[in-house]
Formats: C-alpha cells, structure tokens, sequence
C-alpha cells in the first residue's frame, strides 16, 4: 500500500490521477464527523470537488466494521472534465479513530467490480 501527501492509502493505483486509477482509497477524516447524515454530505463533497452532478443510490446507516461502525452510500456521479460516469461506495468508518473509505470504477463497469470493491470496503478494519 502506498501513501501520498494527504494521508490518503491506496490499495491500487496506476499512472492515472484520476479516481479511476485509485479503485481504493482510504483517507482520515477530517471534513466530516458525524455519521448521521453521511450520504448528503459525501455527495456535497463530491459536487464541490470534481463532480458535475452526483446522485445517491443507496445508503445505510451502522454498518459494522471490523473496530467500528461506519454509515454508507452508494452513488453516482459525473465529473466535470470530460463527463465521465463513475460509481462508487463510499464509507465514514469510526472506531479508536475516524476514516472515509471509498471504492469506486467507471459506471460501465461497476457491475463486474463491485463484488470486489465491496469485499475490500467490507474488511477495512478501523485504525
């Protein structure tokens, strides 16, 4: 696993800098606290960054994970240069500490990643 300047660990990555280069990133969480609410906030998040539009397609509330107990939401989103489509899950993990994990593929191929990204979310164990 590497690490870049934010913290952020990647399971994966390639020479691309975009989200699709980084299937699996796994970042302290810094901008958000709270669970309740996650799944708005992750989409505000994602519009505020490099998102042109975003949309939520699922969420869940305590979710188990290994140390902790995160809040979920699966989404949509299309980025501002070049519009393409991506899905992806992303997770607000606390325990001993507080994390976002997020997997995420082009929207095309979300089907056949899933079952893996989800796997992958599913084992984090909070730090």
């Amino acid at each position: 696993m590497g690490s870049d300047r934010s913290g952020a660990y990647r399971a994966a990555s390639s020479p691309s800098r975009s989200r699709a280069g980084r299937p699996l990133t796994v970042s302290p969480s810094v901008r958000v606290t709270r669970l309740a609410g996650w799944a708005a906030s992750r989409l505000r998040l994602l519009t505020a960054d490099d998102a042109a539009s975003a949309r939520e397609l699922a969420a869940a509330q305590g979710v188990a994970f290994r140390g902790g107990t995160g809040s979920c939401v699966i989404d949509t989103y299309v980025t501002r240069i070049g519009a393409h489509r991506y899905q992806e899950i992303a997770c607000l993990v606390q325990g001993r500490a507080s994390a976002s994990v997020v997997a995420a593929a082009p929207a095309a191929t979300w089907a056949q990643a899933s079952p893996l990204l989800l796997r992958a979310v599913a084992a984090y164990q909070v730090g």
